[in-house]
């Protein structure tokens, strides 16, 4: 199972949208996002959860998205964050509840030999979908750690000794 589709949200740098395509409404229970590669190497810092750039949908957590129904969900780096592009992914855990078997994904449930969901005995389907995508962050460039490259010689020797000559007479 898929579960949500997921696409970035072109006009909002951090922003990701999930869609339910689904004939079951989709209740999303949580959204987060970690830093998968950026310029800090592994010092990368923490991303902040939030909404703020995101102002055309409505926010994700708590969500319910009937079919075709969208929300998206946003990060920010926090300030201070080294200058450069950051790869990040976003997870969204969300649920089904699932009174028959005639609408995706309620039709896994008997695939996965559990018994047929109804409106008297309902499935709950847990499930989750990832993205990646990128944010760019504006914050002071990058250093090398000391130590990771011995510096250099400003006025490096030449490679052949000089040997001072006396004048000719």
């Amino acid at each position: 199972m898929n579960g949500l589709n997921l696409a970035g949200a072109d006009d909002e740098n951090g922003c990701v949208m999930f869609m339910n395509t689904y004939g079951t409404a989709a209740n999303i229970t949580s959204v987060s996002f970690t830093v998968t590669d950026g310029p800090a190497g592994p010092n990368n810092p923490a991303l902040h959860s939030g909404n703020a750039d995101c102002p055309d949908r409505p926010t994700c957590v708590g969500a319910r998205l009937v079919k075709d129904g969208r929300c998206e969900a946003g990060t920010t780096l926090p300030s201070g964050a080294p200058s450069g592009e950051y790869q990040i992914t976003a997870t969204a855990a969300f649920t089904f509840l699932c009174e028959n078997a005639t609408t995706d994904p309620c039709k896994n449930a008997l695939k996965a030999g559990g018994p047929p969901p109804t409106p008297k005995d309902p499935v709950l389907i847990r499930a989750s979908s990832t993205m990646t995508t990128e944010i760019s962050g504006d914050g002071p460039p990058t250093t090398t750690p000391p130590g990771d490259n011995p510096p250099q010689p400003v006025n490096p020797p030449p490679d052949t000794p000089t040997t001072p000559t006396a004048p000719e007479q």
